[in-house]
């Protein structure tokens, strides 16, 4: 379109595009009577760059992407590219495109001595580019506290089944969606509040605190603790931090046992709400010499014991043996996990002392 402005006349249009960035001549006409040619400039957009960060480390695979070179980038090879970063040669990895005014070339970032902005470049033919690029300093895991765990998850925290991990060089976070824990490669929840009540996790003092769950462990043992910062948007480096974390298998322990005149076959356990299920009390750590009547155990760090859920009974091949005085066979398990197993037997008669 064309209008008058303070008497001149002021022209837009539409440029034609293409696939090369350089100065040409333009002209304007008006009817065919009259002519005008200016300089116009075709710009080479910039380049685009992924992942646009990367650690000060170094070794962070980054895609760049170069238009407007016309002919000039077609069937560029690895070897025909040079690039640079953070004022170190950077080498090129691989070329995966070169045709009619598109480059698109890996390149691996070299280390850099500082976390922040870092100039790039990339040139072939005579043509180069400059790119953008922020280092950062390789998040690490600080702290876990504590840094021990039974197989089964417990620790020793207020709640009994966490670790707080204080963990430096993430980006700030705001809710437990933006993370990703491991320890020994299961996955672990993230409670929405930590052991004192605070919102899950935080941000203090340049660190990221955050409260996770233990995950039960198969084997004793050092575990890599993996925080990883999952809300950095694309196009960003996924940020990742190790840490230690012990499992240990502590000494099984009974917690309680207890004494029950009668358990009816139709009942699953024994003991239910602190009472019978055959009526009345159970005694407490006390069972009548005449072997009657059923002892039940709960004890704590007991392997899981494979059994039938449904009747109680131990699965073929597994055993389980209980003496106080004399043998005893065991009745049925009524659960059995990585944190607490109870055992049901009937207790051997034994001679009333004299």
């Amino acid at each position: 379109g064309a209008r008058d402005e303070s008497g001149l006349l002021v022209v837009s249009f539409l440029a034609p595009p293409s696939t090369l960035a350089h100065t040409t001549t333009a002209v304007l006409s008006a009817g065919g009577a009259s002519s005008v040619s200016f300089a116009f400039r075709y710009a080479a957009p910039s380049p685009s760059v992924s992942p646009a960060d990367g650690s000060v480390e170094g070794g962070t695979l980054v895609t760049v992407a170069a238009y407007g070179w016309g002919a000039a980038s077609a069937g560029l090879a690895a070897s025909d590219v040079a690039a640079a970063l953070c004022g170190q040669p950077a080498e090129v990895v691989a070329v995966t495109e070169a045709v009619d005014s598109k480059l698109l070339l890996v390149l691996r970032a070299p280390a850099c001595a500082a976390a922040g902005r870092a100039a790039g470049e990339v040139s072939a033919s005579g043509w180069s580019e400059a790119f953008p690029f922020v280092y950062f300093d390789p998040p690490a895991v600080a702290q876990v506290l504590p840094d021990r765990a039974t197989l089964g998850g417990a620790t020793a925290s207020a709640r009994g089944d966490t670790v707080r991990l204080k963990v430096a060089n993430l980006p700030a976070v705001s809710s437990p969606s933006d993370l990703a824990v491991t320890v020994g490669g299961a996955a672990c929840t993230l409670p929405a509040y930590d052991d004192t009540g605070a919102p899950n996790p935080t941000n203090a003092d340049g660190f990221v605190f955050v409260t996770v769950i233990v995950p039960p462990s198969p084997n004793p043992g050092a575990a890599t603790v993996s925080v990883r910062h999952v809300g950095g948007g694309a196009g960003t480096t996924a940020r990742e931090a190790a840490g230690e974390l012990t499992y240990f298998a502590p000494p099984p322990r009974v917690v309680w046992a207890r004494h029950c005149a009668s358990c009816p076959a139709s009942a699953r356990i024994c003991i239910f709400q602190r009472q019978c299920a055959g009526g009345g009390a159970p005694l407490e750590g006390r069972a009548p010499i005449s072997g009657s009547g059923t002892v039940i155990i709960v004890a704590e760090n007991l392997p899981p014991l494979p059994y039938d859920h449904a009747t109680g009974l131990l699965s073929s091949g597994a055993s389980v043996s209980v003496s106080f005085g004399g043998s005893s066979a065991l009745a049925r398990v009524g659960y059995s996990s990585a944190q607490r197993t109870m055992l049901e037997f009937s207790p051997p008669a034994l001679a009333r002392p004299q």
